[in-house]
């Protein structure tokens, strides 16, 4: 799955201003966690309503570092990074990925449907 997340630019130094950015990453859905807080839970405001919160946690894979001439995002290594958890509400998309030569391409729909609709005039050519 493709996820976005903000990320403080100035994280390593503790004195500098928190400055954060909208960063996209991919990882492997692990479960769903649903909950609710009571009304008289300390961490929200005493008049609020019982809110239900929705949490995914997730394996991130390694960050991308190669891409195709297509574009498509290649990284390598069979081992996914440490579990962390996010607002469902991060998740952007539903992805794949494929194994080729000892790396791995994300295969995101978004991006596929794109470059296929952009090349449409060549691959009609293919069907005939």
């Amino acid at each position: 799955m493709q996820y976005n997340v903000q990320l403080d630019l100035n994280a390593n130094n503790r004195n500098a201003p928190v400055k954060l950015v909208w960063t996209t990453f991919y990882g492997r859905l692990l479960r769903i966690l649903a909950f609710s807080l009571p009304s008289n839970c300390p961490f929200q405001d005493a008049t609020a309503t019982p809110l239900t919160h929705v949490l995914a946690l997730i394996a991130p894979t390694p960050p991308t570092k190669h891409r195709n001439r297509l574009g498509m995002k290649f990284y390598s290594g069979d081992k996914l990074q440490n579990p962390k958890i996010i607002d469902l509400a991060c998740i952007q998309c539903v992805i794949g990925q494929v194994k080729d030569r000892g790396m791995w391409a994300v295969i995101d729909r978004g991006e596929l449907g794109k470059l296929l609709e952009s090349h449409k005039d060549v691959l009609a050519d293919f069907g005939e």
